[in-house]
């Protein structure tokens, strides 16, 4: 339980930037799911011609779902500020029973609603239901698992880390890896200064790109460029190093603020996870509202990569408090590390697979044969069974440690 210090800056920045956002979000979609409807009523409206009734649709139940999600920590900090005594919460165990209805729960709304997708006419109104099905359920239930059986830890603490993973923490991600994409513009403007030759195949591939309209077409335009060795590395070199290097610095930024609130590596766990569960949520609910073939696939996909953001940002978070309270730098950096090598892991074996399937569309175009991709898509399998083993072994580690630490009392 928490007590009120005088002043508390903290909370009120919370409060106001909360409130700010839920306003926004709010509104947001509203207006959104409005233009979604005028869209599909006059769709030969110059105006409103150009916008895609679903995505819009579910982009705007989207926004509505995180100014929901924002409001437990909204109303815990206001009652914070009130002087309540805010009782400390611990998540109960995740039941088989309960993870096996909660998993076919999400599964059928990823079923149906790629279903849904080729019905056509106004049945993408439905839509929302299976879109936050299959994106909510996922996370949210990995986040129980994660932290099912561990605390106590003060309620608003927790909530409020968890309002930050959801949208402050990718906001300031969006901002560095917006640098990170203009350093990268600065290189290619360099490259063709000192090649001119490669300044006439942009020229010409922009000229064919704007003669079509149709993704297959430009995909197919793309592809001998995608598939050079040079580009392969270079990507490789940023989605497998630069963006895990700073998303599993930024994810856990509530647990970064509340490093003088004497956490216990325990609780920094806990947080950490939070942070990453509400991080994971938001980019899941960005991507799930495109539409397209193999929705529900994608969306399945997704369920890994939101246990990579809650095992990384829990690591983080767990590393934080130790060295802090500790002064366990040396931690610190190993877990750093540990959980940016996961998460580049991740990232390569994604990226591989998805250039051996581009490479495997069109016959002999260079690319990785068929059974490597194979074994990257069977590598992502087995790598996510092993972080759902380690947030295993890491819960009753923790668990034991309370144990211990009540008997020494």
């Amino acid at each position: 339980m928490e007590n009120r210090p005088a002043n508390d800056w903290p909370a009120i920045w919370l409060v106001v930037f909360s409130a700010v956002m839920v306003l926004l979000l709010g509104s947001s979609a509203i207006l959104t799911a409005f233009s979604a409807v005028l869209g599909a009523i006059l769709p030969a409206s110059p105006a409103l011609g150009g916008i895609d009734p679903l995505s819009t649709w579910t982009l705007a139940a989207g926004a509505m779902a995180v100014a929901v999600l924002l409001a437990p920590g909204l109303v815990a900090n206001i009652l914070h500020l009130r002087g309540r005594k805010l009782e400390d919460i611990q998540v109960r165990p995740l039941r088989a029973r309960q993870a096996v209805l909660l998993s076919g729960a999400a599964g059928l709304s990823m079923f149906l609603g790629d279903r849904l997708l080729a019905v056509g006419g106004w049945s993408w109104l439905a839509m929302p239901v299976f879109y936050l099905g299959a994106v909510c359920l996922p996370a949210l239930t990995l986040g129980w698992f994660a932290l099912g059986g561990l605390g106590p830890v003060p309620s608003r603490r927790l909530w409020s880390v968890f309002s930050l993973g959801l949208v402050f923490g990718p906001f300031i991600i969006l901002l560095a890896e917006t640098a990170l994409l203009v350093l990268l513009l600065f290189g290619a403007t360099f490259l063709v200064a000192i090649r001119p030759d490669l300044l006439d195949v942009m020229y010409n591939l922009g000229e064919q790109m704007m003669q079509v309209s149709d993704p297959e077409v430009i995909l197919e335009l793309l592809r001998p460029y995608l598939l050079h060795p040079a580009v392969i590395a270079l990507l490789l070199v940023v989605v497998a190093v630069c963006v895990p290097l700073i998303e599993e610095l930024l994810k856990p930024a509530g647990v970064w603020f509340l490093l003088k609130r004497k956490l216990s590596a325990g609780e920094g766990f806990i947080l950490g996870t939070a942070s990453g569960a509400g991080y994971a949520l938001f980019e899941s609910l960005g991507q799930g509202a495109t539409s397209g073939d193999g929705w529900g696939m994608l969306q399945l996909a997704r369920v890994g990569t939101s246990l990579v953001h809650i095992l990384g940002s829990g690591l983080v978070g767990y590393a934080l408090a130790s060295a802090w309270q500790d002064k366990r730098l040396l931690r610190l950096l190993g877990l750093y590390l540990l959980a940016v090598l996961n998460h580049g892991l991740w990232n390569a074996q994604a990226a591989l697979s998805a250039l051996g399937n581009l490479a495997g569309i069109s016959p002999g175009q260079p690319g990785l044969p068929a059974p490597w991709t194979r074994f990257f898509e069977a590598g992502l399998g087995v790598q996510a069974a092993l972080m759902a083993g380690a947030l295993v072994f890491i819960r009753r580690r923790l668990r034991r440690e309370t144990d211990d630490r009540e008997i020494d009392v």
